[in-house]
């Protein structure tokens, strides 16, 4: 495998016109939409069917989940109507009979020939439980965050055909880039943020909230847009109001709307005359995310001009704190967070969080059978922006390592992420065992190699779905060798992080360390003197290519006082054999 699309390669894709409007009985959130769909068939084949993504029934009474409801938060199906095929009723039994536990299986009375298109429209209503916020929901004073929310046409690739894998609660996402003209109702008085262009500002905006915005935008400086002095004085506001927004070439859509949640915004400058739109919203009761702007900022501007060096690819950036605790969660151009305990914790999740802006959002990796792809990645990433591996959020995750390498939990990276249904195995999986891969393959490379392939791996296939043999492809092409002996125990193998301190023979002047885990590792030593002197020895992981040991010669071994193996970047299972001492 090249690592690069083919001649042939190609894709499907959608153009979406959906109309949906969010409705508020006290303390229950409505969804009514229509959409009006077009459906482009790129590939060489006839497709007999379509089918639609319904996420929300991960939450009806009898949906297939891996994450836990209490029964009496349980809801409904969504309810669909109005079907119709290029202009032709379709019977209402399709939207009702031909569902898996969160996918509508819609037949063709004549197959989608290749190069053709197919109009669809149906209408859809359902309701948000305000006790599930399951990467969006229902918050304080009826802010919400609005994902997962209409109907969507799942992914037809080359690799796999269909893409049938049902929303089951842990296991994410995978979607073609997309065009959107969208539309959205609700009462006057809030204000919405969305993945998109918004396109009547003049209309939803004051001139005076209108110039702020602007003024923002063209500002290195975080500009308070809205404070609670804005908020009170738009008390009182009645009837609806329609936002519209556009959005081109991006896998998904999501929107927040608050009528009591504060926004700054400040602009960066990603490219010669291209400038991002940067903002932070968040509840007055936040602990930390008054500052999320600049961490947003940060972030855009390390991802941009650092690694992977590719300019932020979307027009704006909105991180939305919902105010509750938690993690974050992440869509094209929106974040949904949490409200952390510490600043540090926040700052790196809105990084986190960011960096999935690049993958799966403009490289288009498929979380539903490779999650490391992008999870190990984002947490990659926000390691080396930290800089940090005496960190608290570093050492967590050691512990947390400690905790399931070589346990029934820690699992091969090759195993499809939707066959996992075990939490800490898929977290494990994702975050921590990738993003220790990427670490070690940085270390083998060099961190000038690495960074290189991370811009050919995003640049090459942007707006594009690679496989994971496109990305082993473009390490070993940047490498310019093979990393076979590499890839193999750390995605296909049931091994786990370990090294040891065999034996130091200050009259051979060896050392000798042990890879006992199996996962080919660096190899760090500190010795220290009885003169105070400090030596540091490091090996790249292929000293372990072709055996478990190796042995390291030093010199002036009468005068060795101490050895340590070991660097904080490297989660080890054990490292109570890592130390000597001279006795």
């Amino acid at each position: 495998m090249a690592g690069k699309p083919g001649s042939l390669y190609w894709m499907n894709h959608s153009d979406y016109k959906l109309n949906v409007e969010v409705i508020f009985e006290n303390d229950t959130v409505w969804i009514e939409g229509k959409a009006n769909i077009k459906y482009y068939n790129e590939s060489p084949d006839s497709l007999k069917m379509i089918v639609l993504r319904s996420y929300q029934d991960m939450m009806a009474d009898a949906a297939l989940r891996n994450w836990y409801i209490l029964p009496q938060n349980e809801t409904r199906q969504v309810k669909y109507s109005d079907l119709l095929i290029d202009d032709d009723t379709i019977p209402s039994t399709v939207l009702t009979q031909n569902r898996t536990s969160t996918n509508l299986l819609v037949r063709l009375d004549e197959p989608l020939k290749s190069g053709n298109s197919i109009n669809m429209q149906l209408s859809w209503k359902y309701y948000m439980h305000p006790n599930i916020n399951i990467r969006q929901g229902v918050y304080e004073n009826n802010a919400v965050f609005i994902a997962y929310w209409y109907p969507q046409v799942a992914v037809y690739d080359d690799i796999y055909g269909w893409d049938m894998t049902d929303y089951v609660g842990i296991v994410e996402f995978y979607n073609d880039f997309n065009n959107y003209d969208v539309s959205i109702t609700l009462p006057a008085g809030y204000l919405v943020w969305a993945g998109g262009v918004l396109q009547n500002p003049s209309e939803v905006y004051s001139p005076e909230l209108k110039k702020k915005v602007d003024l923002a935008l063209h500002s290195d400086d975080v500009i308070k847009i809205i404070t609670k002095d804005d908020l009170s004085a738009d008390n009182g506001k009645m009837g609806k109001a329609t936002w519209k927004f556009k959005a081109e070439n991006t896998p998904d859509f999501t929107f927040a709307a608050s009528k009591t949640h504060l926004w700054d915004a400040s602009g960066i400058e990603v490219e010669d005359g291209r400038r991002v739109l940067v903002s932070s919203v968040y509840p007055d009761s936040s602990k930390h995310y008054h500052k999320a702007a600049g961490f947003a900022r940060d972030a855009i501007e390390y991802l941009s001009f650092e690694s992977p060096g590719v300019p932020y690819p979307w027009p704006s950036m909105t991180v939305f704190n919902c105010g509750e605790g938690g993690g974050g969660m992440e869509s094209p151009m929106m974040v949904n967070n949490g409200d952390q305990n510490l600043e540090t914790f926040a700052d790196e999740v809105v990084f986190h969080e960011i960096s999935h802006s690049y993958l799966p959002f403009f490289t288009g990796t498929n979380e539903r059978r490779f999650a490391w792809m992008d999870e190990g990645w984002a947490t990659y990433q926000q390691m080396k922006w930290r800089d940090d591996p005496e960190s608290p959020d570093a050492g967590s995750s050691e512990a947390g390592y400690r905790m399931t390498a070589g346990t029934s939990h820690d699992l091969p990276l090759m195993i499809s992420t939707y066959a996992i249904f075990d939490g800490q195995a898929s977290s494990f999986s994702s975050y921590t065992h990738a993003s220790q891969a990427f670490i070690t393959i940085e270390d083998q490379l060099g961190l000038e190699k690495m960074n290189k392939a991370w811009k050919i791996y995003t640049e090459r296939w942007h707006h594009k779905h690679p496989s994971p043999w496109d990305l082993f492809a473009i390490f070993e092409e940047v490498a310019g060798y093979d990393l076979e002996w590499l890839f193999l125990p750390w995605y296909y193998e049931f091994k786990y992080q370990d090294l040891e301190l065999t034996s130091v023979d200050t009259g051979t002047g060896e050392i000798i360390v042990s890879n006992t885990g199996g996962l080919p590792l660096p190899v760090y030593l500190v010795l220290v003197y009885e003169d105070g002197t400090v030596k540091k020895i490091h090996k790249k992981p292929e000293v372990f290519k072709a055996s478990d040991k190796v042995i390291i010669k030093i010199d002036k071994t009468e005068e060795l006082g101490s050895v340590k193996l070991g660097h904080p970047w490297f989660f080890e299972s054990d490292d109570t054999n890592n130390t000597w001492k001279k006795k």
